[in-house]
């Protein structure tokens, strides 16, 4: 027997995945663009910098970030880390590396006007840099790097607000990329193994650098010259394009659809150039409306998305498209497709077939386990099997895969028409939410009938 499901289009949360919510944890003062309503919103972007959390050398300022993990751990959110070593340019400052660094030891510096903001950056080649650098991450792993509400820290290592773009100037294209390289080091090596490290693939658009870098020939000078290749040799670092929506080129977009084509099992995130109000008018900020941004982000496959600037409005005035971000972003995943025998007998073996769909645009990150069950005409529940090898992660955007199980009936199942159920675990044994009806309270979803004699 042959049983089709269809999506039943419902609204629900998942772990791994959703709308981000900005926060500062910088003065404890409420950022304007953090929304009083939490209504699915399950994730929360902690804004800091290294010169707010080391204001002295090794005196640590972790209260603010501290009382941010704790107010929204309480109300059942999940954290992100926006923490960056070079300039955040936000709320009036372009603040980075502490003053400290550059006045006790005399590290080399470039003094630039950026978005407004007068900033200096350090030459990341400097060992006593790196030195420093490495004191301070090594400190915020080991405080936070066990957190299990910690989800993923941006590798905010480089230029502005540090997204990898429009840092320090270095002579050539070969000591550019090996001083990125240095900073991918300092990173990883103080949070790999803990924490997928999130870094942003913002093209280098400021064509006043020398050498110029803002307009590589091919995808592989574009990889070569921010580091890129580097990185992504390293198992847990992941990618965010911050600027979507009339920002996003060509290379940068294919970055990200390699990345989800390899199949790694690393999320990605999202973030909006632009508010929500200068996206309004017909054609919005550089011809993008707010319908073309959430598009353009969902086609790089994002786990995560960041609310819009102006995203109190964005929030409260399209529901529509928070609904639909949330059925879009990241994995949904239906059993489409079920296929039982006729008839079975008690204690025997049969094949379960299951055909499985990816209904969104993102990836199931991690493991996954598939636990099945046998609801008897008298109401009682049968466990059956649990599959670990199941592999949810496999699933891309509208791929379809089948799978093959063995599954005994119990020898004291009443015999007439029982029903089949399934659940599936994953993000450390959480219970996966699915498109379907009839899904009990501890999980289970109703996928077939089976006649059992």
């Amino acid at each position: 027997m042959i049983f089709h499901l269809d999506d039943n289009g419902a609204v629900f949360s998942n772990p791994g995945m959703g709308w981000v919510i900005h926060h500062s944890a910088i003065s404890g003062k409420k950022d304007v663009n953090e929304p009083d309503s939490y209504e699915n919103l399950d994730n929360v972007a902690l804004l800091s910098y290294w010169a707010a959390l080391e204001p002295e050398e090794g005196v640590f300022a972790w209260e603010r970030l501290d009382a941010s993990i704790a107010k929204w751990t309480a109300l059942g959110k999940k954290l992100q880390f926006r923490i960056s070593t070079d300039p955040m340019l936000y709320d009036g400052k372009g603040d980075g590396v502490p003053d400290w660094v550059f006045e006790r030891y005399g590290v080399p510096c470039q003094v630039v006007e950026e978005d407004g903001y007068t900033v200096r950056y350090p030459d990341y080649r400097n060992p006593v840099y790196l030195e420093k650098l490495r004191n301070f991450l090594n400190a915020l792993a080991d405080r936070y790097g066990g957190n299990p509400d910690l989800e993923t820290v941006d590798l905010r290592g480089y230029g502005a607000w540090g997204e990898w773009h429009s840092g320090f100037q270095h002579p050539t294209r070969a000591e550019h990329a090996a001083a990125l390289r240095g900073i991918l080091d300092a990173w990883y090596d103080a949070f790999g193994g803990k924490k997928t490290l999130i870094l942003s693939c913002s093209y280098e658009w400021m064509n006043t650098l020398h050498p110029a870098l803002h307009a590589p020939e091919s995808y592989e000078e574009y990889l070569a010259w921010s580091g890129f290749d580097y990185a992504l040799a390293k198992p847990g670092i992941s990618l965010r394009r911050d600027g979507i929506g009339g920002a996003v080129k060509l290379w940068d977009a294919r970055i990200m659809k390699d990345y989800y084509a390899s199949g790694r099992r690393e999320p990605m995130i999202c973030e909006y150039f632009g508010g929500y109000n200068e996206k309004l008018p017909l054609g919005g900020r550089r011809g993008y409306n707010v319908e073309d941004s959430v598009e353009e982000a969902l086609m790089l496959h994002p786990n995560y998305m960041m609310l819009m600037w102006d995203s109190v409005d964005f929030y409260e005035k399209r529901p529509d498209l928070i609904v639909h971000g949330l059925k879009r972003m990241g994995y949904r995943l239906l059993p489409e497709r079920v296929e039982v025998p006729d008839e079975v007998k008690a204690g025997e073996f049969f094949f379960l077939r299951h055909d499985w769909t990816n209904r969104a645009a993102g990836r199931f990150c991690g493991g996954s386990s598939l636990e099945f069950r046998l609801r008897d005409p008298e109401g009682r529940r049968w466990d059956l099997s649990r599959e670990d090898g199941f592999d949810a992660g496999s699933l891309g955007e509208g791929e379809r895969r089948s799978f093959r199980t063995p599954l005994q009936v119990p020898e004291k199942a009443a015999p007439g028409a029982c029903t089949l159920e399934l659940r599936l675990r994953g993000y450390g044994g959480q219970t996966i939410l699915l498109p379907l009806e009839g899904k009990t309270n501890d999980g289970f979803y109703p996928v077939a009938a089976l006649r059992v004699k």
